[in-house]
């Protein structure tokens, strides 16, 4: 049976329309894992354990805005590459792919792994590349994630805590309690909407509207210990 999505997974699943302003891309989280003698068998076995134990790995979006755990998947593969002469031009190749997947949140499943051997040196070396959709998954339950799946791939019989509430639990309580106060949040908000301050009118270098395929890029700016503490003065004399 469906259960409703969260506010924050609603504007997930809006904000990756291509008809929203810089809509078209994905919540995503994406990691690259570098080393030897990776086992890549005894790594999907403990994928696929995960799988089994953890509803939301199994999780779509129906056509009406909703989650549903899907009761059973069709087993997982990794899928396994080989870069024999440009190794590095062929791992930025499925770097670019995979860090920027949009995945159909209707269509199972809403990650994707993918393993790259390639020689270094003369040594033999894999890239372990993980894509996964942040509509199913937040921060923390990452590191749950991927924990377990290291206990379970260095032992397949590894006994894991057993999971006595489950997300749709969670999510069917809150959306209860939200019903019951919606009325007076609404009735809260109108009252705050006249004198609500207008967004920031920061300087573009575009119109955010112009923008057809929007890409996300990190960015690093070390900021003098001068102007930090003059904002930080600013902000407080701010409130």
């Amino acid at each position: 049976k469906s259960f409703p999505l969260s506010d924050i997974q609603r504007a997930f699943w809006i904000g990756r329309s291509e008809q929203m302003t810089l809509g078209g891309v994905g919540s995503h989280f994406y990691i690259e894992f570098d080393g030897e003698g990776l086992d890549v068998a005894r790594l999907e076995a403990a994928w696929q354990q995960l799988i089994a134990r953890h509803a939301m790995l199994r999780a779509v979006v129906t056509e009406a805005g909703e989650q549903q755990v899907l009761p059973d998947t069709r087993p997982y593969r990794i899928e396994r590459h080989s870069a024999c002469d440009d190794v590095e031009g062929a791992l930025q190749t499925w770097r670019d792919t995979l860090s920027h997947r949009v995945y159909d949140v209707r269509e199972w499943p809403l990650f994707s792994i993918h393993v790259v051997d390639y020689q270094q040196g003369g040594d033999a070396r894999q890239r372990l590349m993980v894509s996964l959709d942040s509509m199913m998954f937040d921060g923390r339950s990452i590191m749950i994630l991927f924990t377990e799946w290291d206990a379970l791939y260095c032992n397949p019989t590894a006994a894991l805590p057993a999971l006595r509430i489950h997300y749709r639990d969670y999510q069917c309580g809150q959306a209860e309690c939200s019903a019951a106060l919606m009325p007076q949040a609404k009735s809260y908000w109108l009252e705050r909407l006249a004198t609500l301050p207008a967004a920031p009118a920061l300087p573009l270098a575009v119109r955010p509207e112009t923008i057809a395929k929007p890409r996300f890029q990190r960015r690093r700016y070390v900021l003098p210990a001068e102007s930090w503490q003059r904002f930080m003065s600013q902000a407080q004399r701010h409130g």
